[in-house]
């Protein structure tokens, strides 16, 4: 575990906490969407199936993108 990964988990406060996960959500989700895109423009016999599996770890993880980022907005406003 490099010092980076050390330092996020062992944060004392919610908006360093928020911060990392936050930015690890943001890059993750747009990796996948990307590749979502790529495999949507390249078609094929199996881009039904590929799009199916990439759904399942895009929705979830845009789901905990919303909870961080609402959770940040609420902590920004009280």
């Amino acid at each position: 575990m490099n010092s980076v990964t050390r330092h996020a988990l062992h944060a004392p406060d919610f908006e360093t906490v928020s911060n990392s996960l936050g930015a690890i959500v943001v890059v993750l989700l747009l990796v996948l969407l990307v590749g979502r895109e790529m495999v949507r423009t390249a078609g094929g016999p199996r881009a039904g199936r590929r799009l199916r599996a990439l759904a399942i770890f895009t929705v979830p993880l845009f789901l905990s993108f919303v909870v961080v980022e609402a959770a940040r907005f609420v902590y920004v406003i009280f």
